[in-house]
């Protein structure tokens, strides 16, 4: 038997609920805890987009 994995994968999904440019990783983080099933978030891209994350 080979060594068992415990890396969960991580989906991401833009939020919903953000309004205006992401400047903050825990501004967002915060806004995607508000949402449904998502536990986390960061900033990302040239748009300044925050994303919402969660393990899938």
């Amino acid at each position: 038997m080979g060594p068992i994995s415990a890396e969960a994968k991580i989906c991401e999904t833009q939020s919903g609920k953000f309004k205006g440019m992401c400047m903050s990783s825990t501004n967002c983080a915060s806004v995607c805890k508000s949402e449904p099933g998502f536990d986390s978030g960061y900033c990302r891209g040239f748009r300044r987009r925050c994303l919402c994350t969660k393990p899938c």
